[in-house]
């Protein structure tokens, strides 16, 4: 009973491999099977760069220009939710210290401001005043 089955699954197996050789042919090399993945692979390559990688990185440069436009009393949001405003930058940039009411002031390291909270009406007004003139 087994050789039956067997049989009846290597039949089948074997219609199912397009790529199996016939008797008495070659096996295809690796540089064929690598072609014949290429017009597949490639397509998949290019949509996971569009898909993954540039917004990645448009997204790391617009947070870069952000922890570099830190001054001097902006008010942040650190990635631990607490707000503060800038107190005091480092001489090397890496550190920035944080002021949070009248006297407790925390150093942080420049990668854990997650935001910079701006007056949207500010921006606006001055928007609307500079293309007023």
């Amino acid at each position: 009973m087994f050789e039956c089955v067997s049989a009846v699954i290597l039949q089948a197996g074997s219609g199912l491999l397009a790529q199996a050789p016939a008797a008495g042919e070659k096996a295809p090399g690796f540089a064929e099977t690598l072609m014949g993945m290429l017009p597949i692979m490639l397509p998949l390559i290019v949509l996971y760069v569009v898909i993954v990688v540039l917004p990645g990185n448009r997204e790391k440069k617009k947070r870069e220009e952000l922890l570099n436009s830190l001054k001097k009393n902006d008010r942040v949001i650190t990635t631990a939710g607490m707000i503060g405003s800038v107190a005091n930058i480092s001489s090397d940039g890496k550190e920035v210290t944080l002021k949070f009411g009248d006297s407790t002031r925390i150093p942080f390291v420049r990668s854990s401001i997650q935001t910079v909270l701006r007056d949207d009406l500010e921006e606006k007004t001055g928007a609307k005043a500079a293309s007023e003139k």
